[in-house]
């Protein structure tokens, strides 16, 4: 069985004497001055916490909270990876995995974000069912989102292998408005090019055209939100979210996680209402069946930014949409979505929700 229970404060945290446990911590940033005393309450228990924007449980999100996920230790394992350097050992390790699914939590800002997924790619067996989130900070600046008894982590990963099946997928609501676009020139999560041209200067015209949009590099973040890129998924139909954060001075656009060259890129535009419809028709679909388990969503902040106060409308529709009268659903924002769901590799989301059900039984 797995156990999640939320908290408003460290003091009230209680933990059994029981030391075949694992612990996931899930902490809002404002609890990160109070990382010792959380350490204490888990001393001589084996755990692993991560920083998140927001945590969700059932139909409520909570800006500033800590959450504790107890898992059966034997039915559960750990590994910590560095994304700078997965070494020879750490391939070993993926390459030996049995567990029947994987839950991700990754430096949703880090630069080797497509590198880490590279490697897990390669490495994990193609059986395993990984569904994942990017951790980081409500203001996106790029600090550790990992600690334990040792330390704190940045550019690091948390792997979480557990012996239970999940059913997931994802869905986003947002629709294209031009494209293609062919990606000339790229590296990790910087956009040079697009068909031969400054990517700003590419991506400014066509919001003019179509929207009569005027965006600049300073106002380029409130001007984005509303219109991400997607590619095409050369396994089905479905349009891979690629969210811009900032136009830099070299006429490039900086992305969460990254956009390899000759891509096909599409300029995308959503409505409130449609993207809020998107997740209610999914969650229907998954939620409302006979599946007994514990609901998992993975909500991209971006998205959270873009609808404003109707994110909460949105967590609210996706839990009855569930159609689930007991349904446990446990989430948090994320920057970036991580699945296997629908393809052959592991792919990374933007402006996505990313929802699943894990079988506890």
């Amino acid at each position: 069985m797995i156990e999640i229970k939320n908290y408003n404060s460290v003091e009230e945290i209680k933990i059994e004497i029981e030391k075949e446990a694992n612990y996931i911590i899930f902490i809002t940033e404002d609890y990160i001055l109070n990382l010792e005393d959380i350490r204490k309450k888990f001393k001589n228990r084996n755990f692993y916490g991560v920083i998140v924007p927001h945590i969700i449980i059932n139909k409520s999100i909570f800006y500033s909270s800590i959450a504790v996920v107890k898992l059966k230790k034997e039915k559960s394992l750990f590994k910590l990876l560095n994304m700078k350097e997965i070494s020879d050992d750490d391939k070993k390790f993926l390459e030996n995995i049995n567990s029947k699914s994987i839950l991700l939590f990754v430096d949703g800002l880090s630069r080797y974000f497509e590198k880490l997924v590279n490697n897990l790619n390669n490495s994990l067996n193609k059986r395993v069912k990984v569904i994942g989130a990017g951790l980081g900070y409500k203001d996106f600046s790029h600090k550790f989102t990992i600690f334990d008894k040792d330390g704190t982590y940045k550019d690091h990963s948390l792997i979480i292998g557990i012996d239970q099946n999940i059913r997931m997928g994802f869905s986003h609501g947002w629709k294209p408005i031009y494209g293609p676009l062919v990606v000339t020139k790229s590296k990790e999560n910087i956009l040079y090019e697009l068909n031969g041209e400054p990517a700003f200067e590419i991506y400014k015209k066509v919001l003019y055209e179509i929207d009569e949009q005027i965006i600049t590099k300073e106002n380029f973040f409130e001007i984005a939100k509303n219109y991400p890129f997607a590619m095409l998924s050369f396994s089905n139909e479905d349009l891979i979210v690629r969210d811009p954060v900032k136009a830099n001075d070299d006429g490039s656009i900086q992305i969460v996680s990254s956009i390899n060259e000759m891509e096909s890129l599409y300029i995308m535009k959503g409505k409130r209402e449609e993207l809020i419809e998107s997740s209610c028709i999914f969650a229907k679909e998954l939620f409302s069946n006979k599946i007994e388990g514990i609901g998992l969503i993975f909500d991209c902040i971006s998205r959270l930014i873009f609808l404003g106060n109707e994110f909460k409308k949105e967590i609210e529709t996706i839990y009855e949409c569930g159609e689930k009268e007991d349904l446990k659903l446990f989430g948090i924002s994320s920057i970036g979505e991580i699945t296997n769901s629908k393809f052959n590799d592991i792919k990374i989301f933007n402006k996505t929700t990313l929802m699943g059900i894990i079988d506890d039984n």
